[in-house]
Parts: structure tokens; sequence; C-alpha cells
């Protein structure tokens, strides 16, 4: 509860500064909490230390999906992070982060499209972890979220180069190709 606030001002935060920088703070958040909790000799020593999760966990996850975002999509494809970040990235929009030694590797998002369905977007693995099973991994958990949610059914917008990829995870074209701002996408569905 103590990261509500701070992960409903996420978006203005994410404006402000960087997102390497927040996950810079949100380590020394984490830290802090930390030695605050080794030291502690009571009850106030507790609460004090667990005030720290506001900043660590709560800027951590966002942090880390917009890193991971702006490092493998939007310097690679040149995509503007207007583009990259956009109406669906709200403090309602759940976010996956995969790390390794607590650093940011892969990322996604999901948004309700109604109420049976769940939109899975913005899978992104960092190139240096690509082709070990990480997207499927990411794909993996956010069907599970989806399903415990009480979603019956995941939604991908896929690039026309994944296609693929998706079908291999039991995903099936639903309509035609649209050229969206960078891609060309495919709409694809799961039922779970």
């Amino acid at each position: 509860i103590l990261e509500l606030p701070v992960m409903a001002a996420i978006g203005i935060v994410l404006k402000k500064f960087s997102a390497d920088k927040l996950l810079i703070f949100s380590g020394m958040a984490f830290f802090a909490k930390i030695l605050i909790l080794m030291f502690a000799t009571n009850m106030i020593g507790l609460y004090a230390s667990q005030s720290f999760q506001l900043f660590a966990y709560a800027v951590f996850i966002p942090a880390g999906a917009y890193y991971v975002r702006i490092q493998a999509m939007a310097k690679k494809h040149h995509i503007s992070l207007r583009q990259e970040f956009d109406e669906h990235d709200t403090p309602d929009t759940k976010y996956i982060v995969i790390t390794e030694d607590d650093f940011p590797i892969a990322t996604a998002r999901m948004y309700p499209v109604d109420d049976k369905s769940m939109m899975i977007g913005r899978v992104v693995v960092l190139p240096e972890y690509r082709h070990l099973g990480i997207g499927t991994m990411v794909v993996s958990e956010c069907e599970t979220w989806a399903e415990e949610l009480g979603f019956s059914r995941t939604v991908v917008e896929s690039r026309d180069n994944k296609i693929e990829f998706y079908e291999q995870l039991g995903y099936s074209i639903d309509g035609e190709p649209v050229q969206g701002d960078t891609f060309l996408c495919i709409r694809m569905i799961k039922d779970l």
C-alpha cells in the first residue's frame, strides 16, 4: 500500500528524470531500507525501514520497464519517447520486469482491452539477452497474471517479423496487418 502514491505519480516522475537515474535512486532506497532494518531495535525502526519501500519497489518496476524499452527499442529503432510511451502507459498499466542480478533485462506491459481480454504489449528483451527463452518467459508470466486477474484471452499486436514467435506460443492471427506509427503490426489472440 505504501507504494501506491509513488506508482500513481510515476508517469510525471519519469518525464522529469531518466529511467537510469530512477533505477539508481531505487537501488539507494533498497539499500537504505536494508541498512535501517539491520539496525532497527524497535518497531519504530521497522516502520522507518518500510517507509523506504515507498521509493524502492514503486520506482524500480516502472523505471526498469522504461529503461529496457528505451535501450532496446527507442534508441535502436529511433522511436521518439512520445511514440514509445503512449496513452496505455498509465498508473493502471501492469508491468512485468525480468531482472538478472537486480538489473532489468526484459519487460512487458498489460492493460485490459475489454472484460475478457488483456493486451500484452511492449514485450522487449535487451539485445544481449535475446534467443535465451526470456521473451517466452515474459509472455508466459503475462498470460499467467492475466488469468489470475480473471481474463480468459490475451491479445498482442505483433510486429510483422515476430509473428512466428507468437504462433509458437499458441497465438493465432486475428485480422489484417495495420501500419502503426513505427512498425507493421498484426493483431493476434490466444484463449487462456
